[in-house]
């Protein structure tokens, strides 16, 4: 069960990445901040697995990267989401509506069902 989870918890992070590429384009850091809100904290998210989720999006065509200069700073790698990119989140949000259907239906029958434990 442990490996299942990590695998899904890697794949809500792909489509969280991909929301936000659809929000502009962005880069690896400013990513790091941004999932917060997804509920991913700093200290949970490891920066290196976050660049190897973001080298494998681009690998796969889902997202594209540039290296800028950040003029007086370091060269920073900027990642924008590419048109298949967005056509798998919108399949990604679709299978997850899909999915949050079947999990209210099942927590709405739980509620239903005697001797539950809340």
């Amino acid at each position: 069960m442990g490996e299942n989870k990590i695998y899904n918890n890697e794949h809500f992070l792909e489509v969280c990445l991909l929301q936000l590429l659809k929000e502009g384009e962005n880069y690896g850091y400013r990513l790091q901040e941004e999932l917060e809100a997804f509920g991913y904290s700093r200290e949970s998210l490891n920066p290196g697995s976050l660049y190897r989720i973001l080298r494998g999006l681009e690998r796969r065509g889902l997202v594209a990267s540039a290296w800028l200069s950040g003029g007086t700073g370091p060269r920073r790698r900027s990642y924008s989401l590419t048109l298949t990119g967005e056509e798998a989140l919108n399949e990604r949000i679709q299978m997850i509506r899909d999915r949050k259907k079947r999990i209210e239906t099942l927590l709405e029958r739980y509620g239903r069902s005697p001797g539950r434990d809340d």
